[in-house]
């Protein structure tokens, strides 16, 4: 029963993406691959946040606001996310939606994907044209969230 699952929006990589390798091996990733394996690293979401931006520094562009979102997202993802919670990911290059369960832990493997090597193992249960999801996907600046309104997404799973 997924009634009482948490269902999360995870947009990874932009436009510079390819999401097909990724789906194709039963992961979802998401980026920030210059961090390294988080299995190495506290499990702490402000200790993420300073590792990041050790191993970013060379990025100036990058603001402190996005190192924030993105220890969030890398927190989230690998200490919050359970087996079983669903995932929905819009790929806007293919105009696809994937829903999916999550079916494993947290790993790091580059060999999956060089641009998003933080993965966890997912089910991929349904691919819809992302015109005939009514929610609304996007959180502005956002790799990982709980999507607030989720009941469409576990309707969909049920099918």
């Amino acid at each position: 029963m997924l009634t009482n699952r948490p269902v999360w929006g995870i947009r990874s990589g932009g436009e510079y993406f390819d999401a097909s390798s990724v789906f194709k091996s039963g992961y979802i990733g998401i980026g920030w691959s210059d961090l390294g394996d988080l299995s190495k690293l506290p499990a702490d979401q402000s200790d993420i946040k300073k590792h990041l931006m050790v191993t970013h520094q060379k990025h100036t562009d990058i603001t402190l606001h996005r190192f924030e979102q993105g220890a969030g997202a890398l927190y989230h993802f690998k200490y919050v996310m359970q087996d079983g919670d669903i995932v929905v990911y819009e790929d806007k290059p293919t105009g696809k939606t994937y829903i999916g369960t999550v079916d494993g832990s947290y790993k790091y493997d580059r060999s999956v994907s060089a641009d998003a090597p933080h993965l966890r193992p997912v089910k991929w249960k349904h691919k819809y044209p992302s015109s005939s999801i009514r929610t609304r996907l996007t959180q502005r600046g956002q790799t990982l969230w709980e999507i607030r309104n989720p009941q469409e997404f576990r309707d969909l799973m049920e099918d």
